[in-house]
């Protein structure tokens, strides 16, 4: 990229701006931070001041404290823990917020409307989820998969999934059967949610038949959750084995109108397997 494409305007104090001014107070004497490169430098050669810092200025949720940032002792390339003793959820921190603040906006080519999902709509959707997935049997270490497209019910399993200490894996709505299969064979989930079909170049491509012959290749599966991605499409699920509806899920007898919790789990938990797209904090 050749060209700056946005700068905070002029005079504006940006929340980098705080935590630069934060780290200069707390360590007066022997830095000056004047621009957000000089940040970064001195980020890379103290590591661990840098993110204690950062743990605190972004108010991590957690149950325990930790006892060490990082295990100095061990390179980079030897996977050193980070914030060794401390206890947290993921998902607790992501959903914090429970007022009526825009949390995700959607749409899709199948549906172009923009759809909006406040704080308050996504913490109860996610109380849902996680109460459906904890009477199964879904619990710390499972692994929960989804076969998707990037839509909002697949960031509320992601959630739902790692508010009860359980591993969250994706694959696209467009990958074939090999590919879903060599990806999830691997990690053996309980869980799968698929969809019935999705709309791509003003087409309508089925889904069905591609999540069957997964499934029969997924031993561990005792769960298949169809969602009507496309409402005007197929919902017949009777070649799919354990296969249930995403309505009929939702409706079984777990606890959904209890406190939503939070298992708490050691800052190296697992919380997806191979790659996830769409969640990211936004802190800065």
């Amino acid at each position: 990229m050749s060209h700056k494409l946005w700068s905070p305007p002029s005079g504006v104090t940006t929340n980098i701006d705080e935590f630069r001014e934060i780290i200069m107070n707390k360590y007066q004497h022997s830095i000056n931070l004047e621009s957000y490169w000089d940040l970064y430098e001195w980020s890379i050669n103290n590591i661990a001041k840098f993110w204690e810092t950062f743990w605190a200025y972004s108010d991590v949720i957690h149950s325990t404290p930790f006892e060490q940032v990082l295990e100095e002792n061990k390179r980079m390339d030897e996977i050193p823990r980070w914030f060794v003793g401390a206890r947290l959820n993921y998902a607790e921190n992501l959903l914090r917020c429970k007022d009526d603040r825009v949390a995700i906006y959607s749409c899709s080519e199948g549906d172009a409307s923009i759809k909006k999902l406040t704080f308050a709509q996504l913490n109860e959707q996610v109380r849902r989820y996680r109460a459906a997935l904890q009477h199964i049997g879904v619990t710390v270490g499972d692994r929960v998969a989804v076969y998707l497209p990037n839509c909002p019910e697949a960031l509320i399993i992601c959630l739902a999934t790692a508010s009860l200490g359980a591993i969250f894996s994706a694959a696209s709505a467009d990958f074939g059967v090999l590919g879903v299969t060599e990806r999830f064979s691997q990690i053996e989930p309980k869980v799968i949610f698929g969809c019935n079909a999705v709309v791509y170049n003003r087409k309508t491509h089925d889904s069905l038949a591609k999540l069957q012959d997964s499934v029969l290749a997924l031993p561990s599966l005792r769960f298949v959750v169809v969602i009507p991605f496309v409402h005007d499409y197929s919902m017949d699920l009777s070649t799919i084995p354990n296969s249930i509806t995403i309505d009929d899920f939702l409706s079984l007898p777990g606890d959904a109108t209890g406190p939503l919790e939070f298992e708490q789990v050691p800052f190296n938990h697992p919380l997806f397997i191979i790659s996830i797209f769409f969640i990211m904090f936004d802190l800065f």
